[in-house]
Parts: C-alpha cells; sequence; structure tokens
C-alpha cells in the first residue's frame, strides 16, 4: 500500500502578491531613507517593508501536511505533529478557521490557509479513510455476533427445537 501525502499550503497567488509588495515596499523605504535619512515617513515605509517580508515568509513556510497516520502542521519556526487516532473533530467556523479537536479535549489551531471549509472538508476525508479502513476487532462492532453464534440463543435460530427433537 503506497502512502500518500497531501499538503495545504496558501494559494500560490497570495504568495507571489506578498513578494511583490515586499520587495516594492523594501525598495521604496531604500530609497526614502537614502533620499530624507532618518524621516518619520521613511522609518514607517521601513516597517511596513519589514512587515511584509516577515508575512512573505510566513505564506511560505505555513502548510498542514497530511501523510499516513499523521498530520503535521509547520507555522512559523513552530512545528507539530498530530496522530490520526488521537484526533476527535475537525471544526470549522467563519472567522476563527480550521481546528482540530483532541481526544483528551485539547483544541488546536491550523495555519490561515485560505478557503477554511475546503481545507477542513480535505482533512474530514482523510480522517475517514482510515476509520473506514479499520477492522473492527470486536464483533459486536461488526453489527452482530460472531460466526455460528447469536445474540438471542438457540430458539431464534430454530436449532433448540431440532436439538430437542434429537435428544
Amino acid at each position: 500500500m503506497s502512502e500518500t501525502t497531501q499538503t495545504l499550503r496558501k494559494p500560490i497567488w497570495l504568495t507571489l502578491l506578498l513578494a511583490v509588495l515586499a520587495a516594492a515596499t523594501s525598495y521604496g523605504a531604500v530609497r526614502l531613507l537614502g533620499l530624507l535619512g532618518r524621516d518619520p515617513v521613511a522609518l514607517m515605509a521601513a516597517g511596513v517593508a519589514f512587515l511584509l517580508l516577515v508575512a512573505t515568509l510566513d505564506a511560505l513556510v505555513a502548510r498542514v501536511t497530511l501523510r499516513g497516520d499523521e498530520i503535521s502542521i509547520t507555522r512559523g519556526l513552530r512545528h507539530r505533529r498530530f496522530y490520526r487516532g488521537h484526533i476527535a473533530t475537525v471544526g470549522w467556523k467563519a472567522g476563527e478557521g480550521v481546528s482540530l479537536e483532541l481526544d483528551d479535549g485539547l483544541r488546536v489551531e491550523l495555519p490561515e490557509l485560505g478557503r477554511g471549509r475546503a481545507r477542513a472538508a480535505a482533512i474530514r476525508v482523510w480522517l475517514d479513510e482510515a476509520r473506514s479502513a479499520e477492522p473492527a476487532s470486536d464483533p459486536e462492532e461488526q453489527g452482530g455476533a460472531a460466526p455460528g453464534e447469536s445474540d438471542a440463543g438457540p430458539e431464534a435460530t430454530g436449532r433448540g427445537a431440532a436439538d430437542s427433537e434429537r435428544g
């Protein structure tokens, strides 16, 4: 069985837009600092350029990777892994983004990657793949008794009457 990997990232157009804005603002800030020195406008342009560079780096690094039985969440310099069996539910609310609720009650927010409802649906599908592939080990989980056994006893199978006639 081959292991598939799905990586969820910010849309490439958004990352490119941030990169272009960061480059243009950086160029303008350097020019203003060269012409005006430490003027408040030049310092403000430098601050905006710095923030856009940080946002571009965050857009490049932030991702959620679904691989095998684990989900890897990378945001900034932080990298976390959670195993599929420990995830109870996946939630999404407008304005809040996608979150995972673990079986111990801990809630983990995922990085904002755009199209939250679609991202939550992709993670739910990944979760359901494993849950539907797991064979039920307990006969009661399979919806009945083990082969050759009955929940209701011998009367329900008709064997009780046949056994008493023989005896």
